[in-house]
C-alpha cells in the first residue's frame, strides 16, 4: 500500500501562528568591550574552567575569545543548568 501526496490547501483552523509577546533579548547582558578575567562564581569554578579549555584544541581560540567565552559560561550559569 502506496501512500501518495494529494495537493491541498491547508485549512485556516490547522494553521499555526506565533504571536511573540515582548522583547525576547530583554534582560541579556550586554556583551564587555574588553573581556574581564577569570572570577569563581558558585557554580563555574577553576576546576570547571580548566576541564572546558582542554576541551578545546591550543589556538582554537584567541585569549580574548577565551576570556569572553568564560566570561559568558559564568554569566549564563543557570541557562546551561
Amino acid at each position: 500500500m502506496k501512500i501518495k501526496p494529494v495537493l491541498g490547501i491547508l485549512p485556516e483552523r490547522f494553521r499555526i501562528t506565533r504571536e511573540i509577546v515582548g522583547d525576547p533579548l530583554q534582560g541579556i547582558p550586554k556583551l564587555p568591550e574588553h573581556s574581564p578575567e577569570f572570577e569563581s562564581r558558585r557554580h563555574y569554578i577553576l576546576e570547571r574552567k580548566e576541564k572546558l579549555n582542554m576541551a578545546y584544541k591550543e589556538g582554537f581560540l584567541w585569549l580574548e575569545e577565551r576570556k569572553l567565552m568564560h566570561w559568558l559560561v559564568r554569566e549564563q550559569n543557570k541557562t546551561f543548568a
